[in-house]
């Protein structure tokens, strides 16, 4: 096994052992997952629920991994923590998914435990388990795997954009040659753009040069800009409504498709409408003089 806590956890529940080995497996693989959902691990591996449940929250025990409670959209499954639907209900009434704009009502949502890396996951792994030196290299493989440090993308990584035909907008990227991954920004099911996509159209088509976020604000939630007049409390809801969707590219859109979330810088609690924003990027490639097909993403 590559972590040695699912080593110990299968001496001592020799009942889960099979269980504990292909979950110990699915993880090494998953890497750099920042949300670990236990449906997902259970229907991937073809093992029941209960059991994968019961590994992931000895890990969590061990601090190989962190639990967190979550609301997923059931639309399309972005997740957020409890604790930021909870400010949002309390700060503006309702709570809208930054993916697909849906509302999610506090009387229809569901809370679920989703997992993360924690913080013995390297420590997981003793490089002194083998003589030969076998452990050393199982240690260093899932270091780089799970916890990958990413060089300065401005001199490092470049990008290309292109839309689908389906009007999926795509981003892909290179870090020094080689391909990291892509990630879809696709279309609502009535056809319009989501955030998300509206706002990465905005800050590639911009590029090199930053975007205000007042602009951002204009374009991407023209509803809320246009009766936001002098209201500073309006503005910095709507402020806090665009740092939660920098926030969720980053880590929900670009980190789980391997993507160095970098290339998007967050944004601090001190920005303003006159913060300026652009993505940190060598070159960026803009293929949207035509629609291309799917097979475009290759070109990635």
């Amino acid at each position: 096994m590559y972590f040695t806590e699912c080593v110990s956890l299968a001496e001592r529940y020799p009942d889960l052992a099979r269980v504990i080995e292909q979950v110990d497996e699915r993880l090494h693989e998953m890497g750099t997952a920042e949300v670990i959902r236990v449906a997902d691990v259970a229907s991937f591996l073809g093992i029941d629920p209960n059991r994968v449940t019961s590994v992931l929250e000895m890990l969590a025990q061990d601090g190989v991994l962190l639990g967190e409670e979550m609301i997923e959209c059931p639309h399309c499954r972005m997740a957020v923590l409890c604790s930021e639907y909870e400010d949002a209900l309390k700060e503006e009434g309702e709570y809208r998914c930054t993916d697909c704009d849906r509302p999610l009502p506090q009387a229809t949502i569901q809370a679920i435990t989703t997992y993360r890396r924690g913080e013995r996951w390297k420590e997981a792994l003793d490089p002194k388990e083998d003589s030969d030196g076998i452990g050393l290299e199982i240690a260093e493989e899932v270091e780089q795997t799970a916890i990958k440090e990413w060089p300065d993308p401005t001199e490092h990584t470049t990008a290309k954009v292109w839309t689908t035909k389906d009007r999926s907008f795509w981003m892909s990227t290179k870090t020094d040659g080689e391909h990291d991954g892509k990630v879809q920004f696709a279309m609502r099911e009535d056809g319009s753009p989501t955030y998300q996509m509206q706002f990465m159209r905005l800050i590639c088509f911009q590029h090199p040069k930053p975007v205000l976020l007042k602009d951002v604000m204009e374009q991407v939630y023209p509803n809320d800009f246009a009766t936001m007049g002098k209201d500073q409390r309006a503005a910095t809801k709507l402020l806090r409504k665009v740092r939660s969707l920098v926030s969720d590219i980053r880590t929900k859109k670009f980190a789980k498709a391997n993507l160095n979330r970098d290339i998007l810088p967050p944004l601090s609690f001190e920005s303003s409408v006159e913060t300026g924003i652009s993505l940190q990027l060598a070159k960026l490639h803009r293929l949207d003089d035509k629609v291309v097909d799917d097979v475009g993403s290759r070109l990635g």
